[in-house]
């Protein structure tokens, strides 16, 4: 039996078992706060979304990610359109990118930009949340093809913390590791993206130590060179379903006659067949 997911009035979590009523619409509530997310409207939540990401919001923090989670708390496209481009907001729309239901990235561009670049630097951080390449991630997973190189150019490399050319390394192999990474292998304006980084980047008074690794080819030879076992890979896997399927078809006597002898291994074997048999 699950505890319930609402809070007291004084903001702390109830204690209470969820209702075992057998009531499927609020599974993850007591009987006391039965009707504790239908009450609210997304407008009347909004306070509760500012700065999650602060010490002294955690018990908010939690609540909202596990609501989300358990899609008690479902938020639309118009109310996160209507959200101010605030970094108070930007811990909130990244529980949206995890949690959230067909939540996409276009309903507030400008506040996915800036979600982008709090995260890069709260990655290379210590406080009361913690960040990981697995966030950054779910910031790119929606539109690989398009997100992974804008996560890339929102990188904050005017910053004072910033990445050296093996932890870049890290996490171009950290990206691998995911399925939607695979998509980048077959986008034709994959090189284009990058020159496009590259140039501007150039063009920024910033740390050049990204832009020498993409410049120096160091990222675009790893990047071919797994490309290449990629598609060996899918290949191979192809090939061998393919033999499988031939040597079955051509294990019999009619087709290894047609396909596996010469000419004259078949004028020996009729020659050696119409011999008549000796007892």
């Amino acid at each position: 039996m699950s505890a319930c997911y609402a809070l007291t009035a004084a903001e702390k979590p109830c204690r209470n078992y969820a209702s075992s009523t057998g009531e499927r619409e609020r599974p993850h509530t007591c009987r006391h706060h039965a009707i504790y997310f239908t009450t609210k409207t997304l407008d009347e939540w909004k306070p509760w979304f500012w700065n999650l990401e602060r010490a002294h919001n955690s018990i908010r923090r939690n609540h909202i990610e596990s609501a989300l989670r358990a899609g008690l708390l479902i938020v639309t496209r118009e109310f996160v359109a209507s959200l101010r481009v605030r970094r108070s907001y930007t811990y909130f729309l990244l529980l949206c990118a995890r949690w959230q239901r067909g939540f996409s990235y276009s309903w507030n561009e400008p506040l996915y930009e800036l979600s982008v670049k709090q995260l890069w630097i709260w990655s290379s951080a210590i406080g009361p949340v913690a960040i990981t390449l697995n966030d950054i991630h779910t910031m790119i997973q929606e539109s690989p093809t398009k997100l992974f190189y804008v996560v890339l150019a929102l990188y904050p490399h005017e910053d004072t913390y910033i990445y050296s050319a093996f932890q870049w390394s890290l996490f171009f192999q950290s990206c691998k590791q995911k399925e939607w990474f695979d998509s980048l292998y077959h986008y034709e304006n994959h090189a284009a993206k990058i020159q496009g980084i590259i140039e501007y980047l150039d063009k920024k008074n910033y740390n050049r130590v990204f832009l020498e690794f993409l410049r120096d080819g160091e990222f675009t030879r790893w990047f071919a060179k797994s490309k290449a076992l990629y598609y060996i890979e899918l290949t191979g896997g192809l090939l061998q379903e393919l033999k499988h399927e031939i040597l079955g078809y051509s294990w019999m006597p009619e087709r290894m006659y047609d396909w596996c002898l010469t000419k004259d291994e078949r004028e020996r074997l009729v020659a050696w067949s119409s011999k008549p048999c000796k007892n």
